[in-house]
């Protein structure tokens, strides 16, 4: 067993060892991000009402949070989940006083998936799972292909995203308290349409997401 300032080290960080998120530093594998990018992390996260649903978030899409999402997101850079899972973590610890029973996400499809090689919401919410010690559950499907939601005026989005999703499995969901997390949180129309999916399954549901778009 490897150890360093007391904390257990797997061998790969030793030849991998972990980058900051938010500039590309190199970091204790136990970190989030490096001690310059944490200044600059808020003190509060961002709460945001989405038709009913509650979104907490730790970062607004800003700055250089806006910059590791995209890096995240479309440059092949899933190994930033993991530190950017814990920021997630910490905000749905400090907002939300829930005995969660399962972590889940935003499906991506099956022709998305095999585009960008990996869906960046439900890394995020395998990791954010891990680090609130709860299971993670895949619980939705993508039925049907829409136009990407950012590339649509916010009039449309609502629209765009109604029958796109459907549950996996009903009674897996019902009487369940359940996370919802996705990458971005901006109009909240394609995660207010995801909870109401799990909703209409017999779930509640609590979301959460890395940044909100103010």
């Amino acid at each position: 067993m490897l150890y360093t300032n007391g904390d257990f080290m797997r061998p790969l960080d030793l030849l991998f060892p972990p980058h900051c998120p938010y500039c590309g530093a190199l970091i204790h594998t136990c970190d989030m991000a490096c001690s310059s990018c944490l200044l600059l992390f808020p003190k509060q996260p961002v709460c945001k009402q989405l038709y009913g649903y509650t979104c907490v978030s730790p970062f607004r899409y800003e700055g250089i949070f806006r910059k590791a999402i995209l890096r995240f997101k479309f440059y092949n850079s899933p190994q930033y989940a993991k530190q950017m899972a814990a920021a997630v973590a910490n905000a749905v610890r400090r907002e939300y006083s829930v005995v969660f029973d399962f972590v889940t996400c935003v499906p991506l499809s099956a022709k998305g998936r095999r585009k960008r090689g990996y869906n960046q919401a439900a890394l995020l919410a395998k990791q954010t799972a891990l680090h609130l010690h709860l299971p993670y559950k895949a619980t939705l499907i993508k039925i049907r292909e829409n136009t990407a939601q950012h590339s649509l005026p916010k009039a449309m989005r609502w629209e765009n995203v109604q029958g796109v999703y459907a549950p996996r499995r009903k009674t897996l969901l019902n009487g369940k308290s359940v996370l919802l997390i996705d990458d971005i949180v901006t109009t909240g129309n394609t995660l207010r349409e995801c909870a109401h999916v799990l909703e209409k399954s017999g779930a509640t549901v609590w979301c959460a997401t890395l940044a909100s778009v103010e």
